[in-house]
């Protein structure tokens, strides 16, 4: 789901919480809300924050653990693609076909967009009965019809397909990874405590403009996580979108002559 539709969402639920809660302090008697009751009452919400804090934590982890991953796989990647380009280079001459096919792949990688434009043509419908071939399998396809002469360059085109290999491994694992985003569950779970402290809090808060400005700052630090968090999912698009410096450096590299 959107990232930002779920941020406005969670803002809207704790403002309705918080004006919840201060439109139901007016009606209780003024015999239930005391001092005394807000401090039996903070015991739980105390608890209630607790759980709050821990469940924040796991979802920022979770979320940097996959922005890193992700990241990760891209520097590797871009290193493989400049070995690889190497070791066709050092071939011979009649790999400048094969090298100037992985620049093409390489600068349309450095576009950081890929992942949305595969991720939508695999869930288009097709009318073709053949098989779709990707650039990576082409690559592969080509070094592979090479007549090594001598044992050189036997090893090199065996290291070609054996990077080539790699590079396919850590295309479909960036797919697949495209695909997975902040748990659904544990964050209903959250808005559902974060609405209950809002909702307790707003009974017990003075009713005046301060309170209701700190109300709105409040919801939207807690909104604005959220987006952040559904955005560190996303790291070839939107705010958090990932540096391409590693494919572009790839690229300077694979340009040379």
């Amino acid at each position: 789901m959107n990232a930002l539709v779920i941020a406005l969402v969670v803002f809207a639920v704790l403002m309705g919480a918080s004006l919840l809660g201060s439109s139901l302090g007016r009606r209780l008697p003024s015999t239930q809300v005391t001092g005394q009751t807000w401090s039996s009452v903070s015991l739980g919400l105390g608890f209630i924050s607790t759980m709050a804090a821990i469940v924040l934590g796991l979802l920022v982890a979770s979320a940097k653990g996959s922005y890193d991953n992700k990241h990760d796989e891209v520097q590797s990647a871009a290193a493989k693609f400049i070995v690889l380009d190497r070791a066709l280079r050092q071939y011979g001459p009649e790999t400048q076909s094969m090298r100037a096919l992985l620049l093409g792949r390489v600068k349309t990688l450095a576009s950081m967009d890929w992942a949305e434009r595969e991720q939508a043509s695999a869930e288009a419908p097709t009318t073709s009965a053949a098989p779709v071939t990707y650039g990576y399998e082409q690559l592969w396809l080509a070094v592979r019809t090479l007549s090594p002469g001598n044992d050189v360059q036997r090893a090199l085109q065996a290291r070609a397909l054996g990077i080539l290999e790699q590079l396919g491994q850590t295309r479909w694992l960036l797919t697949a990874q495209s695909s997975e985003g902040i748990s659904m569950p544990i964050l209903v779970a959250l808005v559902v405590w974060l609405a209950v402290i809002a909702g307790c809090a707003g009974v017990f808060a003075p009713r005046h403009k301060t309170m209701f400005v700190i109300a709105i700052l409040c919801a939207i630090s807690v909104s604005g996580t959220i987006f952040l968090l559904m955005e560190l999912y996303e790291p070839f698009a939107g705010v958090m979108r990932m540096s391409d410096a590693p494919l572009r450096t790839a690229v300077q590299v694979l340009s040379q002559p």
